[in-house]
């Protein structure tokens, strides 16, 4: 099985809302404009005679009279056939913004939960993969941060058991020690909330 069959969505309507009013718009897009060329055409031919032989007679009409039943008809035709392809390519353009972002989504809500193991994975295809691998080194990066921050708390408690075991009779220093041993347990308690 090719990676493409593997990891093709079956489901094009991700985030029905966004997509639907991503259809809709764009359809209303193009009724208005076939709309404003139509009216274009009827005032343009309003300044114009044509006859015809309508029930064998000789009839004299505005051009714009003549051809509004064919315009609309024609309009009306052009607006469903271009309507109909026209959802059917910008649902699949929708589907590649809409389902990239809920990749985006859903790994960005681990990674906020603290999961820094998480990667954004998303097909070649899609619309934002720039933004997914930014994230992704975004990631790696926090990765690296807190790990180092990590190692200097495990430093930070092995200096202090050190300090505590070699037997410290001053009690200043004993308090001092046990105060940064608080602050070390808290840290790390932090610390815990990530995955690395």
């Amino acid at each position: 099985m090719s990676y493409d069959n593997k990891n093709k969505r079956k489901n094009y309507f991700i985030k029905k809302r966004f997509q639907l009013d991503f259809i809709i718009k764009f359809c209303l897009l193009m009724v208005s404009g076939l709309a404003i060329s139509t009216i274009g055409l009827y005032i343009v031919g309003r300044s114009s005679l044509t006859t015809s032989f309508v029930n064998s007679r000789l009839s004299i009409i505005s051009t714009a009279d003549y051809m509004l039943p064919a315009l609309l008809w024609i309009t009306l035709f052009v607006v469903f056939l271009i309507g109909t392809i026209a959802a059917l390519v910008i649902m699949h353009l929708s589907h590649r913004i809409a389902g990239a972002m809920f990749n985006i989504e859903r790994s960005v809500n681990e990674i906020g939960k603290g999961n820094l193991t998480c990667e954004v994975r998303l097909r070649s295809k899609d619309q934002v993969k720039e933004m997914a691998e930014s994230l992704n080194k975004m990631t790696r990066s926090l990765k690296d941060q807190i790990f180092m921050v990590k190692e200097a708390s495990v430093d930070l408690g092995a200096s202090i058991d050190k300090m505590a075991s070699e037997g410290t009779r001053d009690s200043n220093l004993k308090e001092g020690l046990k105060e940064l041993k608080q602050k070390k347990e808290v840290l790390d308690k932090l610390l815990k909330h990530f995955q690395i």
